[in-house]
């Protein structure tokens, strides 16, 4: 089975860490696992020498003061990943889930968010002044 991990970045982190164990498993278990990054940061090229992602960047990039800036550029990871013919697209972080939203080729995603979404908790007046909670 192909299945195609779509990951931000592999900063340090415990999503990104999770996502890299995924896929080491999973070629272990003989099925062809692949990360696809959107951006070129990788702090887990010492410890998992093997596993080196496919960059497929992304153009995305949330911003408070033109909320009407135009979509993100997911031409180049949507060509990537048609090219590469996944039978599973498994997302990592909500980055990739907006990077990934005009890619319909998989039979089968999987979603996984990784946190409680701060963006998401119900908000207070306060909140709205504070760029990080909005953003996550």
């Amino acid at each position: 089975m192909r299945i195609a991990h779509i990951i931000p970045g592999l900063a340090k982190g415990g999503a990104e860490r999770l996502t890299l164990d995924i896929v080491n498993t999973l070629r272990k278990m003989g099925h062809e696992a692949e990360i696809f990054a959107l951006s070129e940061l990788n702090d887990y090229k010492i410890d998992y020498p093997d596993i080196r992602p496919i960059i497929a960047q992304s153009y995305y990039q949330p911003r408070l003061r033109h909320a009407l800036n135009l979509p993100p550029d997911k031409s180049h990871l949507s060509e990537t990943l048609k090219a590469w013919r996944p039978d599973v697209v498994h997302s990592h972080l909500w980055q990739s889930e907006v990077a990934l939203c005009n890619f319909f080729d998989a039979p089968v995603f999987v979603a996984h968010v990784h946190d409680n979404m701060p963006p998401l908790i119900r908000s207070k007046v306060k909140s709205f002044l504070n760029k990080k909670k909005i953003l996550g």
